[in-house]
């Protein structure tokens, strides 16, 4: 994983380095080329500075080699002029004859001040009362400057890959030596073991991150003592509570218990609780017993609570069975009366008696 890690970054310096050196390259190129542009003005000024102060600027007719080598023996090696009129035709050059591309001159418009760069050949044509003067420069030499920088380039990339794997290495085995401290440290509090501690040197980005994670373990034994705390109030609440709570988790296995109880009913309530379509609440018997049985889901684990109402339901079945008996032995006297009330009203009575007697046998319905 290191070298992988490594060998990346150094592709990634390489590409850096390649981009970097070829764009310096070539932004190094139109510099000079705008440089060489700026300078060829200047010499073409100069050149028409010359030849208006030996008057050569109007009368292009007969002029003395010699003189004109010496008249402008100062110019660059690389520069060269003519002077050509409308017709294009070459009344002055410098500084030896040389062969024209006439095609090249009718392409520029006559009388006309402009600056060409072609095939690394600067030209600046300037007018010059009816001619034009047109003064190159052969930027050739910029092909072997770009060359041996590109020569330069590829080798300080060649050079910079082992010296960036190198260094990508020795980096990584930094960084590792600080994250390992942190990974220890994690590992061992995620584990349980509070107690661990160890000291991170230095002083660097991930300190911030270190200290952090030590406060998260403070507050982390801060909760966990809290959750001791209140697991053990909770335990006693449980132990001394007169039902039965049982807590299953998603394998119907029982991970608690509050009180010691009998396998058979332990068996018997299991049942009930592992039974995924049972009711909230629900009445259960087991034997003679009875108990309300309260369920619910937390999280993936089920917690029973089991809470016995066999004396309840016995006091219950006792009086639905008084008011069966007592029902029973009303029904006959009753019957007897509603039936002599009911003869009474066929006879002639006074209407406020049978309204009495029809009270009476609504009173002797709602019995």
């Amino acid at each position: 994983m290191k070298k992988i890690v490594s060998l990346y970054i150094v592709i990634l310096v390489i590409i850096f380095l390649v981009f970097n050196n070829f764009v310096i390259i070539k932004f190094w190129e139109l510099y000079f080329i705008e440089s060489k542009k700026k300078e060829i003005k200047y010499i073409a000024n100069n050149i028409l500075d010359i030849l208006k102060t030996n008057n050569l600027d109007k009368d292009l007719g007969y002029f003395d080699r010699n003189y004109l080598l010496y008249l402008f023996s100062n110019l660059p090696e690389y520069v060269y002029f003519i002077v050509y009129d409308q017709n294009y035709r070459v009344l002055l050059y410098y500084p030896v004859f040389f062969n024209v591309d006439y095609d090249f001159l009718k392409k520029n418009p006559f009388g006309i001040e402009r600056v060409v760069f072609d095939n690394y050949v600067l030209t600046y044509f300037l007018p010059v009362n009816r001619y034009m003067l047109a003064v190159e420069m052969n930027l050739a030499f910029i092909k072997s400057i770009r060359k041996e920088l590109i020569y330069m380039a590829l080798g300080i990339i060649l050079f910079s890959f082992p010296f960036s794997y190198l260094l990508a290495i020795f980096i990584f085995k930094l960084i590792e030596k600080r994250i390992n401290i942190i990974k220890d440290f994690v590992s061992n509090v995620s584990l349980g073991k509070f107690n661990y501690d160890i000291d991170y040197n230095f002083n660097d980005e991930l300190k911030d991150i270190f200290i952090k994670i030590k406060l998260m373990k403070e507050f982390l034994i801060k909760y966990i003592s809290e959750i001791e705390q209140n697991k053990k109030i909770l335990e006693q609440i449980f132990n001394n509570s007169p039902f039965f709570v049982i807590i299953i988790n998603n394998y119907d296995e029982i991970i608690y218990l509050n009180k010691p109880i009998d396998e058979n009913l332990k068996s018997f309530f299991l049942k009930n609780l592992a039974d995924v379509n049972l009711e909230n609440q629900k009445i259960i018997k087991f034997n003679r017993f009875y108990f309300k049985m309260v369920v619910f889901d937390y999280n993936l684990n089920r917690i029973g609570i089991f809470i016995d109402i066999t004396d309840f339901y016995s006091l219950s079945e006792l009086k639905d069975k008084a008011l069966a008996m007592v029902s029973h032995d009303l029904r006959t006297p009753i019957s007897s009366i509603k039936a002599n009330l009911q003869f009474l009203l066929t006879k002639d009575l006074q209407p406020d008696i049978k309204n009495k007697i029809n009270s009476i046998l609504l009173e002797l319905d709602k019995i």
